[in-house]
């Protein structure tokens, strides 16, 4: 819209000076435009006299009427309108193409002259302006097309001389130039007093915030810090650029996650064998692979090895070593490793035959 907001009275939202300015130039050229075609005195015309008969007066001659001739009803009126019957003898089709161009001006300016009075309280977009500056500038073509009326054959019959509403004429063609100038010139809206925020107008004067902290840009902060929204969430410009309260950390609450998002790899695309491929770089090696280079044996597997996890209290000593079978907790035998020990030890567990019939005979 070419409207781009609606103030208070005489609030000038455009700035007083330009406003002023191009409301003057505006009502100037309008008024001069309207005197100029209103005005029974646009032109002197009488007749050329004969040789030897005396100069008749002047006679003022208008688009709309003509001077008031002496003694012609009404008296107390200085103009008179045109009849048809004087408008058909005198005006031929140049004087009536240059009564159609006053006009038009007059129409055509009345309408700028309404808008440019509206900026005392309404803000315009800029395109609004560059519009009302052809339009002045129409009215200015116009203005000066009112002259085909000298061209007209009133003036070959008749001597026509320049009268007070020609230099009107040319004072309002001049003043539609001016106009269109300053139309052109108005610069963009300021905000209304008291909406919005008004201290940003100042962020480029660093004397605006010198005599107060109150009006430090940082509020109060130190200058390496600056603002994300709310005193909380200051964080120093360094190393953090990018980043606000809703992203930090690289966390969207508003975004639903899995387990894809929160790993470089999610666990549903993730195996053990591919972990162990990655790790050993071999493709084909595998978990079971593993277990037989830890314990070098190829028939070993991690289900065989128990010896860490169950204690000497579930072997007796006595017990014939039988290696069919698997349920035994040892894969070596017995007697070998009752052999490593020493007597103190075999004494202690009981498994030297000789002490156990010793102790036997003492009970």
């Amino acid at each position: 819209m070419c409207i781009y907001d609606v103030y208070g009275p005489c609030s000038c939202p455009h700035g007083r000076c330009f406003t002023v300015l191009a409301q003057c130039f505006t009502v100037s050229s309008w008024v001069s435009s309207f005197l100029a075609v209103t005005s029974c005195f646009y032109m002197y015309v009488r007749p050329i006299p004969s040789e030897g008969e005396p100069e008749q007066p002047k006679e003022g001659f208008g688009f709309l009427g003509r001077q008031a001739k002496l003694q012609e009803p009404p008296s107390f009126s200085e103009c008179v309108y045109w009849d048809g019957e004087e408008s058909d003898a005198y005006f031929d089709s140049m004087w009536k193409a240059g009564k159609a161009m006053g006009i038009i001006a007059v129409g055509v300016g009345f309408i700028v002259m309404c808008i440019v009075m509206c900026t005392c309280c309404v803000a315009y977009q800029l395109p609004t302006f560059d519009g009302l500056f052809w339009t002045c500038m129409f009215c200015f073509a116009a203005q000066c097309l009112s002259f085909l009326s000298w061209g007209s054959d009133l003036c070959d019959d008749m001597e026509c001389t320049w009268a007070p509403g020609s230099g009107t004429n040319i004072s309002a063609a001049m003043l539609w130039i001016w106009a269109a100038n300053m139309v052109k010139s108005f610069p963009e809206a300021l905000p209304a007093r008291g909406r919005g925020q008004r201290g940003a107008n100042y962020e480029d004067d660093d004397e605006y915030y010198e005599d107060s902290p109150y009006l430090d840009p940082n509020g109060g902060f130190d200058p390496d810090y600056y603002d994300y929204g709310d005193e909380e969430s200051w964080q120093p410009e360094q190393d953090y650029d990018g980043y606000d309260d809703s992203t930090y950390g690289g966390y969207d609450e508003n975004q639903d996650y899995d387990n894809r998002t929160y790993d470089e790899y999610g666990r549903d695309d993730y195996t053990q064998d591919d972990y162990t491929r990655g790790e050993y770089g071999d493709d084909t090696y595998t978990q079971d692979d593993y277990t037989q280079s830890q314990y070098g044996d190829e028939q070993y597997s991690q289900d065989d090895y128990t010896q860490d996890q169950y204690g000497d209290d579930y072997y007796d000593g006595d017990e014939t070593y039988d290696g069919s079978n698997g349920d035994n907790f040892y894969h070596s035998d017995p007697s070998d490793s009752n052999a490593r020990m020493s007597a103190e030890e075999r004494e202690y567990l009981g498994v030297d035959s000789d002490t156990r019939s010793t102790m036997e005979d003492l009970d």
